[in-house]
């Protein structure tokens, strides 16, 4: 048994067994780093965390899996300026970089400085029109603050080149297939976007979604599943791909994936996650 299935069972004393095997194999394994750091996390010792990797990010500084678990056990630490401070370089230099986008947006979130960093990363597209990294982050600002219309602009300016800008290529996917508008471009963009980053869940989650959108189910299945390997509790995925299931008739897979979305997070989705899941259990 792996050590991430271990921890979700919550046998932590076997979970933490597994991933320092797993490192001792394979020493600077991102996966066992990043199964180690959620239990640090969890286990309320985030400096733990933080002495382990930074000795593994001093030997990969511009790791972006890495940056992203530096930054994600400072916040635990309670040092948002040092997780900041992490995310900041990454976001500015790559592109591709979608946990970055997300991690920075978040943070901000949390300290009331969405408004505040979206005016900074303006000023940095005004002096340099080309900058893709500030520029996608100015659309993952205003999407927390509601102002999905805006950001959707926002990454149509920075996608004129969607394969130098790959999350902002996803983001609008996910946008025009939100809306349930321009589905045969948002495709064409997510396509980009797995081109680039051939290994980035969020992607396979919106390619899913888009196909779902598009009434191509047994398409929608596989990115979706691929996207829920590595994100097993995230909800947005787990919705998206109970309602395919449910749409290709599969009661069970359907009320299996939609109950454990119900128990994480009922916001995503809402009335008609709610209505599938109610369909699917009768």
């Amino acid at each position: 048994m792996n050590g991430s299935l271990q921890a979700a069972r919550n046998d932590v004393v076997a979970a933490r067994h597994s991933f320092e095997r797993a490192l001792q194999l394979m020493p600077g394994s991102v996966d066992a780093l990043t199964g180690l750091t959620l239990l640090d996390l969890r286990a309320k010792a985030p400096a733990q965390a933080v002495a382990r990797l930074e000795t593994e990010i001093a030997k990969r500084p511009n790791e972006a899996a890495l940056v992203v678990l530096v930054a994600e056990a400072h916040s635990g630490a309670g040092s948002q300026a040092q997780a900041e401070q992490a995310l900041r370089p990454a976001v500015s230099v790559d592109p591709g970089f979608t946990a970055g986008y997300a991690g920075l947006a978040q943070l901000f979130m949390k300290q009331g400085r969405l408004q505040d960093a979206r005016l900074e990363f303006e000023g940095i597209v005004a002096r340099d029109p080309s900058a893709v990294g500030p520029r996608t982050m100015v659309g993952a600002l205003l999407e927390p603050q509601g102002k999905r219309d805006e950001a959707r602009r926002s990454y149509e300016a920075t996608v004129s080149r969607p394969e130098k800008a790959p999350v902002a290529a996803n983001n609008l996917a996910v946008i025009y297939a939100e809306q349930g508008t321009n589905l045969d471009v948002a495709l064409q963009l997510a396509t980009l976007a797995k081109q680039q980053m051939p290994d980035d869940p969020s992607v396979d989650d919106t390619l899913g979604w888009i196909y779902y959108k598009k009434d191509l189910p047994s398409l929608a299945v596989r990115p979706l599943e691929d996207s829920l390997k590595k994100l097993p509790n995230n909800a947005e995925v787990l919705y998206h791909l109970g309602l395919t299931y449910a749409k290709l008739g599969d009661n069970a897979k359907a009320r299996e994936a939609l109950g454990r979305w119900l128990k994480l997070d009922p916001k995503i989705g809402g009335d008609e996650a709610k209505r599938v899941l109610a369909l699917v259990s009768r």
